[in-house]
């Protein structure tokens, strides 16, 4: 059962599909749901031909904090009739790539549930990104869902499998998917 299951929020448009998916997921087995906003201005690096002073750096996240903020005023309004326990958070990036900080997020969660941006658009490249480190750094299963996407189980379920300790890991991580 999923519990705790993490979505984080990449503003590409696609991120309702898991976003209810997760509260879908939350229902069936009594969870509660965490959307993750990122506030992502990347540390100034200082170099021989440029630098940023610490006013604009200062300016610059102020903004981004601002942006977070009403993205996650966005989602508080959207979902405040679910029907599970639903938070909104607000991550700091900083010095961090922001798959980084979600993946140290999603370690606290039991499942984290992330869009499958269509490869023609723009922000297919940061999904991509997101998902490789969830699943590679996070240590907790990740669910793909397509915007648009239910979540419903089906009378069948094809399992590929190869004899390895990570095919074991990801089926036993799937199960109750698959209930």
């Amino acid at each position: 059962m999923f519990k705790d299951i993490l979505v984080p929020d990449l503003s590409t448009g696609c991120e309702h599909g898991p976003a209810d998916a997760a509260i879908a997921l939350a229902e069936r087995d009594g969870g509660h749901v965490a959307l993750l906003v990122l506030v992502d201005v990347p540390e100034p690096l200082a170099g021989q031909w440029a630098g940023v002073t610490a006013d604009i750096y200062s300016r610059l996240h102020r903004e981004a904090l601002q942006r977070a903020r009403l993205r996650a005023d966005a989602l508080r309004t959207r979902y405040a009739q679910a029907p599970v326990p639903l938070e909104v958070r607000i991550a700091n990036a900083g010095a961090m790539f922001p798959q980084t900080v979600v993946a140290l997020h999603a370690r606290h969660a039991d499942l984290s549930v992330v869009p499958n941006a269509p490869r023609d658009r723009p922000e297919a490249a940061a999904a991509h990104d997101l998902f490789h480190d969830l699943l590679l750094h996070s240590g907790r299963p990740v669910l793909v869902v397509p915007d648009g996407a239910t979540v419903a189980g089906g009378a069948r379920a094809v399992i590929a499998w190869k004899p390895s300790r990570e095919a074991a890991r990801a089926v036993h991580d799937a199960l109750p998917l698959l209930r």
